[in-house]
């Protein structure tokens, strides 16, 4: 029973499937037969005519030109005083023709309206700013906008958002927002300015300037008309150099000294400088505004010349790796550039670590009676020198001679004492030192490489090669007595930017480089009595 049942069903599908398709057929041959008997008669279309191969377009019928309505006429504005009775737009303070009210019952005369509708492209109230969808254009000047009925203002302009009272409001606006002819006689009106500005230069010889076209708010028929130098003082200078009568204070259209193009405004020209020019950042950072460059070259000579430039290919290939200081670029140095670093500036930090101390050291008492002996056998009589003798005319003093030859006689060598843990010496006369030993004294490479290490915990307590620096100088000069304890220390608290924590183990270090005893003894006593006033 299923397999009969199933192949019942599918021959019906079938079936069904066939009517559909017959159904189509048929209702496509009607629709064609329609529209071959509503084709114009000389008119074919391929498969129509057995021995026809060309296919013929039905001819369209051409578009009507939209063509600018005609009428306009412009009035002269005259600034004459109005009388008391008229009421006058409180936005461009003239005579109001008829009024635009805005939901909020603000009133402003149309023009206005209409400037700030279409021209400035805003629909919020002049006044209260607030947001106006829909403006009405009527003669009542007291008439609240909510009392208008639709009726009231059958017409309607949908895109800029007005309604009118009567056609001829509407219609006088559709004149004013036409390419209007701005010669005062002509009542021309063209769909573009191209077409406006080719009527105006063939028949009025006159030119129009573009920046304005494009970019000043107000309608066609008020843009002026200049000739050929006119315009040109119109870009350098403004319209008072040749109309005496202009008051706007327009002083030209502004032009990019690297372009050599001409903007409308400074704001115009300020965009331009930004997204087509180069600035330098640390300038701006520093208050010098509005300076450019023409381009990155220009704008790399000046990092070189005015702030410091990374001169590593790396970074000038990335651009703009410019520093304000000395020292925020070697500290870039160090950290981007540590394996790179050039001779010199290696050299440099190498030179920054070691103190000229300019400190004279002394051998072993026994070194120094060796050299006074050679001093003796070479001038064992101690004589003067020929410089030292009174001249023949007796103007040298004798008594001055003697007493200068006494301090140069060298003292018979006392007998000394050794220090603790050094061999005794034995004396000419065969006797011998008590047996005190004498410590040995630190050699010259012990005593640089002290001082290195010294160097090298100060280094790391101020992180900075410049201070550094300035510690080495300081410390050159106290150790050579060219300045005083006090002005040491309060140098080394200075920079150490009066951290007395700080200060306390430069100052601990710094005893390492000073081989003098009262020199350390003194800095220690001066440093106490800075840490601890109220102690001195």
């Amino acid at each position: 029973m299923e397999p009969n049942t199933a192949q019942a069903s599918s021959s019906s599908t079938e079936s069904n499937n066939k009517k559909r398709n017959n159904n189509n057929r048929r209702r496509n041959n009607n629709k064609r037969d329609q529209d071959k008997s509503s084709r114009p008669a000389n008119t074919t279309v391929d498969g129509d005519n057995e021995g026809s191969t060309t296919k013929k377009k039905i001819p369209k019928t051409p578009k009507k030109k939209k063509e600018p309505l005609k009428g306009f006429i412009k009035k002269k504005i005259i600034d004459e005083p109005s009388n008391d009775d008229d009421e006058v737009c409180f936005i461009c303070t003239r005579p109001i023709d008829y009024y635009a009210v805005a939901p909020c019952d603000h009133r402003t005369c149309h023009l206005c309206t209409l400037r700030l509708r279409v021209l400035y492209k805003t629909i919020n109230c002049a006044y209260c700013k607030v947001e106006a969808k829909q403006v009405i254009f009527t003669a009542d000047g007291e008439k609240p906008y909510a009392d208008y009925q639709r009726n009231e203002t059958p017409f309607q302009d949908r895109k800029y958002g007005i309604r009118f009272e009567t056609e001829a409001m509407h219609q006088e606006m559709k004149l004013l927002l036409q390419h209007n002819c701005p010669e005062q006689d002509c009542e021309m009106a063209f769909e573009n300015w191209n077409e406006l500005k080719r009527h105006v230069k063939t028949m009025h010889d006159r030119l129009c300037c573009d920046l304005c076209l494009r970019n000043k708010k107000i309608f066609s028929h008020e843009h002026t008309l200049y000739t050929s130098q006119q315009l040109q003082k119109h870009y350098r200078e403004g319209d008072a150099s040749f109309n005496k009568e202009d008051e706007t204070g327009f002083t030209g259209h502004p032009e990019c000294v690297f372009c050599k193009t001409r903007f409308y405004g400074a704001d115009e020209l300020f965009e331009h400088c930004r997204d087509k020019h180069e600035q330098c950042h640390l300038c701006v950072r520093n208050g010098i505004q509005h300076q450019y460059y023409a381009n990155y070259d220009s704008l790399e000579k000046h990092f070189k010349k005015e702030h410091y430039l990374c001169p590593y290919q790396e970074c000038l290939n990335n651009k703009f790796v410019v520093f304000d200081s000395d020292i925020d670029l070697k500290a870039h140095e160090v950290k981007e550039h540590t394996n790179g670093l050039a001779r010199h500036q290696r050299a440099k930090q190498s030179e920054a670590r070691r103190v000229d101390v300019n400190l004279n050291y002394t051998g072993a008492p026994q070194q120094q009676q060796r050299q006074q002996k050679r001093a003796n056998q070479r001038n064992p009589l101690n004589l003067a020198s020929a410089e030292e003798f009174p001249s023949i005319d007796g103007s040298s003093n004798v008594a001055s001679l003697l007493a200068s030859r006494l301090t140069l006689t060298p003292e018979p060598p006392q007998e000394e004492w050794p220090m603790l843990g050094e061999e005794p010496a034995s004396t000419s006369s065969g006797r011998s030192s008590p047996a005190i030993q004498q410590p040995q004294r630190e050699s010259d490479t012990g005593i640089v490489s002290r001082q290195a290490a010294a160097l090298d915990r100060i280094g790391d307590l101020f992180r900075n090669v410049e201070k550094v620096i300035k510690f080495r100088q300081l410390t050159t000069q106290f150790t050579s007595l060219s300045t005083s304890t006090t002005t040491f220390v309060n140098g080394v608290y200075e920079l150490c930017d009066k951290d007395a924590g700080m200060a306390a183990k430069v100052l601990m270090n710094a005893k390492d480089l000073i081989d003098n005893r009262a020199l350390r003894a003194d800095m220690v006593r001066i440093w106490n009595e800075k840490k601890n006033p109220t102690v001195s």
